[in-house]
């Protein structure tokens, strides 16, 4: 793999390394892991691999010699960082001065960082639904700082109806194109779109989980300590519904929580999770949000229950 990479590099400028080779071949190694054709372990050796080429290229890069700031950044819990890593590094070798934080940033520090850089546009970027929150949070804090605010990543492309809800620039579908759309914003930046506000019933839905997160996933857990289902297992399926559960209350859209049951459902086959398995939690919640959330949580139980409704119907058979 080392000798591939090597010789693609003395063959080919970096730009076409970076998009027809890097960034092709790691977005086919995670189609094959979807389907079952590769396992974790080539796949996160792939990834460093990348990862490991791209930093050494953006360490290597000249300084900036275009005017303006560009900051890169992922939002709490995102962990995928090739695209952004390699995004950064295709506007350093353009001449930009970029600083690229890299994974999981904290939201109660984004603030402190943009005070230390004072940049002229913030990028922001998730794959995954339930940091797609974290990067909803992260735009607005920024437009309130009066920040040009640009955003992309896997799950725009997936959930294209995102892209209006979140207040800033979308860079594309491509990495090639969110890099031309940010040096466009560098030269001209234009006032952040407007968004679609939450409804009231939304607003009422997200305070009142957010007030018994925890007990209602204490009482998931406890309702499921009796099964065969195995410890981690609960908490991976409960964290992961948890997180995308508010996300896509944060998005004034319930129907969001399909991406994370068909994400989910893709998994099936690659570790130990199953379909029954995510059938058993999803029902436990169910219980558990009719006797916590009152009237306040009949936006939730209503989602639950007609996806266990179409599951017991045979639409999508539990194992």
């Amino acid at each position: 793999a080392e000798q591939t990479l090597t010789r693609a590099f003395s063959l080919y400028p970096p730009e076409v390394v970076i998009l027809d080779i890097i960034q092709d071949g790691i977005a086919e190694m995670g189609r094959r892991w979807y389907a079952g054709e590769a396992t974790v372990q080539q796949e996160h050796f792939a990834s460093q691999l990348a990862v490991r080429r791209l930093k050494a290229l953006m360490s290597s890069t000249p300084p900036p010699t275009r005017r303006g700031r560009i900051l890169v950044a992922c939002p709490p819990g995102e962990e995928h960082i090739i695209g952004p890593l390699a995004f950064a590094l295709l506007l350093r070798r353009a001449g930009w001065d970029v600083i690229y934080l890299g994974a999981s940033v904290p939201l109660d520090r984004m603030e402190q960082t943009v005070d230390a850089t004072t940049p002229d546009v913030v990028v922001l970027a998730a794959q995954q639904l339930h940091t797609a929150g974290d990067l909803l949070e992260m735009a607005e804090l920024l437009n309130r700082k009066d920040i040009s605010v640009a955003f992309g990543g896997g799950i725009f492309t997936r959930e294209p109806g995102l892209r209006s809800r979140v207040p800033g620039h979308f860079l594309g579908l491509t990495l090639k194109e969110a890099v031309q759309q940010t040096e466009r914003l560098m030269v001209k930046t234009g006032p952040a779109p407007t968004v679609e506000g939450r409804s009231d019933v939304y607003e009422q839905a997200l305070s009142a989980y957010l007030n018994h997160q925890l007990t209602l996933e204490a009482e998931v857990w406890q309702a499921l300590r009796g099964t065969d289902l195995e410890p981690e297992i609960i908490r991976d399926v409960s964290r992961t519904f948890s997180d995308s559960l508010v996300t896509a209350l944060k998005f004034g859209d319930i129907e969001l929580l399909d991406d994370y049951v068909d994400w989910m459902e893709r998994r099936n086959g690659n570790d130990r999770l199953s379909a029954r398995t995510l059938h058993q939690v999803l029902e436990a919640y169910l219980r558990v949000m009719k006797d916590q959330l009152d009237e306040y949580g009949a936006l939730i139980a209503d989602w639950l229950d007609q996806w266990i409704r179409r599951r017991a119907e045979g639409s999508t058979q539990p194992e």
